[in-house]
């Protein structure tokens, strides 16, 4: 029993040595003051304080890092109290250098946030240096561009993970998001947003086959419509995304077109969908039901060629149904739509390019459109739930 409790002690004393052996090896490093310039200030006060408030997050997400031991903002105080350093003026390296011997520092960060306009679009430039303060040089810098963005925590944690090069936490597409000026519209870019709404005009063509091609090129008098099965279409897109987060944005678009104007034709046609699009490169699938009005008319097949029933005349021995047809009237009609497709951005304008499938036993269709979208005053258009 002796033994065993020796060694228990033993262990635990190792153990206790390699903890503080461990902490003692962890680089001092002070933090003075992150320079924070070209947003939007009411006073110089006002700037001051976003100054200090940029410096308190810097030193919070360096103390996550567990790398280094981060020096509380109290004890730099030391420096103003004892030699007259302004430690919210300590910029040039030698005044770094300086201030580090005297808190007995080894590294020093210093750095700055600058938000630049050009037009109605802004970037915030994220900028840290790394100066070793025994050898009095700059060990490392690092300079990141991110899209206007208001949570400041997440790009400063972002630039001092690169800093520090410590693999990253946040998912990529996120990051991208913040540095990618193009990126599509995801939870990153714009914050707090639980819906956007992304709507506008929709232009393509549609192709038919099978029976309905069949009737439409037929004559007018066999209730055909003398027309090509292949059809103009133009229309409007309403689109929601009611689900914004990670990878993915979740849509439901409300789609109302007109087909056939270029023939002389007029069908027109509301498409209800839901999908999702992947925010890092665009794509999307969507489906649901679409209905639509079209001329019909009841007949039959008489040794292969369709009759209309006259009004009196007799069913019996008669296979009747109903069939699109150029003599009929406007009926409701429904089909099902899959569609798949890639959004592309440039700038503000987002250019949605999609192909669909209508399948049907006996008249599939497939059809090809596309639209632009635009972000107004650099910000899409949102709502939120109450």
């Amino acid at each position: 029993m002796k033994k065993i409790l020796v060694k228990a002690y033993i262990l635990s004393s190792c153990l206790m040595t390699s903890i503080g052996l461990y902490a003692q090896e962890k680089p001092k490093v002070a933090v003075l003051r992150i320079e924070s310039s070209g947003f939007s200030y009411n006073n110089d006060n006002a700037e001051n304080n976003q100054s200090k408030e940029v410096t308190s997050l810097t030193r919070i997400e360096l103390e996550k890092l567990g790398l280094f031991e981060v020096v509380d903002y109290h004890d730099l105080k030391i420096i103003e109290s004892e030699d007259g350093t302004k430690i919210d003026d300590c910029f040039t390296n030698d005044c770094l250098i300086k201030a580090g011997k005297r808190i007995q520092a080894d590294k020093m960060i210093a750095g700055s946030l600058q938000k630049f306009y050009s037009g109605n679009k802004s970037k915030v430039i994220v900028k840290f240096k790394l100066i070793d303060v025994k050898t009095g040089s700059m060990e490392k810098s690092e300079l990141k561009e991110f899209i206007d963005y208001k949570d400041l925590q997440k790009i400063i944690n972002i630039t001092l993970h690169a800093l520090a090069n410590v693999p990253q936490q946040i998912a990529d597409t996120e990051i991208e998001a913040l540095v990618e000026e193009h990126s599509f519209e995801g939870a990153a870019n714009n914050p707090g947003v639980d819906i956007l709404k992304l709507s506008g005009p929709r232009v393509g063509f549609t192709v038919f086959t099978g029976e309905t091609a069949s009737i439409l090129k037929n004559k007018m008098n066999k209730g055909g419509f003398e027309a090509l099965p292949i059809m103009f279409q133009f229309g409007y897109q309403f689109e929601r995304q009611y689900l914004n987060s990670g990878n993915f944005q979740a849509l439901f678009e409300f789609i109302p077109m007109i087909t056939g104007l270029d023939q002389n034709i007029f069908i027109p046609s509301v498409a209800i969908l839901n999908g999702f699009r992947n925010n890092k490169s665009g794509i999307e699938i969507a489906f649901g039901p679409s209905i639509y009005f079209v001329k019909k008319a009841e007949g039959y097949y008489m040794n292969d060629e369709w009759k209309l029933i006259q009004q009196g005349e007799s069913r019996e021995g008669k296979e009747i149904m109903g069939r699109v047809d150029s003599r009929g009237e406007y009926e409701l009609s429904s089909s099902f739509v899959i569609a798949v497709g890639k959004s592309f951005r440039s700038g503000n304008l987002n250019i949605p390019m999609n192909v669909y499938f209508v399948p049907s036993s006996k008249s599939p269709r497939f059809g090809f459109s596309m639209g632009f979208n635009i972000k107004k005053g650099g910000k899409a258009t949102h709502y939120k739930y109450n």
